[in-house]
């Protein structure tokens, strides 16, 4: 399983700078909004590792949603 968290997508663009950035500051480590070349490198990883299997990975910068 493959979970994602913030990410860069091509709809931002339209969202201001400002907005863009804080929401890549929610971001715990490192503080900043994912990059769709990282989320292609782990797929592939996966894909060529023979390795690795039934495992959950996490692609969020340790962003977890709070409670409510």
């Amino acid at each position: 399983m493959f979970l994602i968290g913030f990410r860069t997508r091509p709809i931002m663009a339209f969202l201001f700078p400002t907005l863009r950035v804080s929401l890549g500051k929610q971001v715990p480590f490192p503080p900043r909004l994912g990059r769709p070349a990282e989320y292609g490198a782990l797929a592939a990883h996966i894909v060529e590792n023979a390795m690795l299997n039934s495992e959950t990975i996490r692609l969020d910068g340790a962003i977890r949603m709070q409670p409510r």
